[in-house]
């Protein structure tokens, strides 16, 4: 046997493992949607086995909201365009969701497929995306507040000028009566 028969012969067990022990959610799937195989990394991410994720229709696990995007998708692909940069989200066995980054490709009448999970990246950002309102917000009611202060300030120094000047102005003094003007 020569390598490379060698080699042909092993590259099945070849893809087998790295199919088994990538992180990454790996699909095989036929151009009518049936699932074929999954790895091992779809039980760790979204908490099913793969047996469980193929006995039932692929969208029951996608959000609702997510279904006819990802059904259009899925038509491009059937149309012999590959998908790049889907995000959907699907069920985790404990009611959360998980955010899936899809990308896929059909070939020979199949559609194989990768899934990344990406929900860590979108929580924070959606988290950053709140505290940036939050922060517009406060700072708006800083500069009202600001405001106020700064046209408080300003009646005080008028006030403060207004009580120096009157200070500072010499009070007349009512002349002294005279002796007629008292007996009077």
């Amino acid at each position: 046997m020569t390598t490379r028969t060698a080699m042909d012969a092993s590259s099945d067990t070849h893809i087998r493992i790295l199919f088994e022990m990538t992180g990454e959610m790996l699909c095989v799937a036929t151009m009518d949607g049936e699932v074929l195989l999954l790895n091992p990394a779809w039980e760790r991410i979204v908490g099913y086995t793969p047996a469980e994720i193929m006995s039932r229709p692929f969208s029951a696990s996608l959000h609702a909201d997510d279904v006819e995007p990802f059904r259009m998708a899925f038509r491009g692909l059937r149309a012999g365009l590959p998908l790049r940069g889907h995000i959907a989200r699907f069920e985790h066995r404990d009611g959360s969701s998980r955010w899936l980054h899809w990308e896929a490709m059909p070939h020979s009448g199949l559609v194989y497929a990768l899934a990344r999970d990406v929900t860590d990246e979108i929580e924070s950002s959606e988290r950053v995306g709140r505290l940036q309102i939050a922060l517009r917000r406060n700072a708006a009611t800083l500069g009202g507040t600001l405001s106020h202060a700064e046209a408080m300030l300003r009646d005080l120094r008028t006030l403060h000028g207004s009580i120096i000047a009157s200070l500072q102005t010499p009070t007349l003094k009512a002349p002294e009566a005279t002796a007629n003007e008292v007996a009077a």
